[in-house]
């Protein structure tokens, strides 16, 4: 899909885009957003099978957040998204706002092409009414994902450490201490997240936990008692591949338990609750609730069809 999309230069499909394009190349945000009201858009429904394709499109958007997918044409969503989409709805600015999952979701217009926005849903009122300015969807990413990560990052070391003032160590340039964290580093190195997510997910893992004395393989029928790092946007959950990895990020008197990577993701709390992997270090992954969910599903419960479950 990349390459296709490399080859062939996305063009405005229909007026509403052409307007579109003319409204960002001027900054005129009420223009935009009176436009977005009147125009029908486009809601696609996405492979969830497809999890290198989901993972490279998740780490384009700007954050973790939860996001709703819209197009102002089939053919600039089948231009972004290709197989990815496995079909798509006609609809329209009042029927999404009528079904909006909740105030922690954001809308993403046109994500992919060169006219894509991402905003809270309620800014496009904003925008309408000239209370709201653009940004390029390329300076929000940048500042965005950096921003974000950063937040996920600092909450899931926040939790492990008591002594919320002290200095974080520099944790980038740890060696890997066994097998899998080698394939994780090759994985990062070579932008492999197919090969990452592969060598997770036969891999046994150590989770902090909020229960006291359990620094032990977990019983394979209890519940994980997950230690949860709190912003006032997510709930991010911290994960090792190591003891080593944990003692540098953790304090001493953090509990923790040993289990398998797929029977974590099978008890996974909910979409909301963020997924990072030796967070601070340089095989840090940052995954979504959903995708996690989506992982969950491929991984526990459609093995054959799974190319994560190639290694096993």
């Amino acid at each position: 899909m990349e390459q296709e999309r490399a080859e062939q230069e996305w063009q405005a499909a229909n007026d509403a885009e052409r307007a579109i394009v003319a409204a960002l190349a001027d900054g005129d945000g009420q223009r935009l957003g009176q436009l977005l009201e009147n125009i029908p858009l486009y809601l696609p429904g996405l492979d969830d099978d497809n999890l290198g394709a989901m993972l490279a499109f998740n780490d384009e958007l700007p954050d973790p957040a939860g996001y709703v997918l819209l197009y102002t044409s089939a053919e600039s969503l089948q231009w972004a998204l290709g197989d990815l989409a496995k079909e798509y709805w006609e609809t329209d600015l009042h029927t999404i706002r009528a079904h909006w999952p909740g105030p922690e979701h954001r809308l993403a217009l046109n994500a992919r092409t060169p006219i894509g926005i991402f905003l809270p849903i309620g800014a496009l009122a904003q925008l309408a009414a000239g209370q709201e300015t653009l940004v390029p969807a390329q300076d929000a990413r940048a500042t965005e994902v950096s921003d974000t990560a950063g937040r996920v990052r600092h909450s899931c070391l926040r939790v492990l450490r008591h002594d919320a003032e002290r200095e974080a160590a520099d944790l980038k340039d740890h060696s890997p201490t066994n097998e899998l964290e080698t394939e994780l580093s090759a994985a990062t190195e070579q932008q492999d997240s197919d090969g990452y997510l592969a060598a997770l997910a036969s891999a046994d893992i150590l989770v902090p936990t909020e229960s006291q004395g359990q620094q032990r393989p977990a019983d394979a029928d209890s519940s994980l008692d997950l230690l949860v790092g709190q912003d006032n946007d997510f709930a991010a959950v911290p994960v090792f591949t190591s003891v080593d990895l944990l003692r540098s990020a953790a304090d001493e008197t953090i509990d923790w338990i040993q289990t398998p990577f797929a029977r974590l993701i099978a008890q996974w709390p909910s979409d909301e609750h963020i997924l990072c992997v030796n967070p601070g270090f340089h095989t840090e992954l940052i995954l979504p609730g959903n995708v996690v969910l989506s992982l969950d599903y491929v991984i526990n419960h459609e093995p054959e069809k799974s190319e994560v479950d190639s290694k096993s």
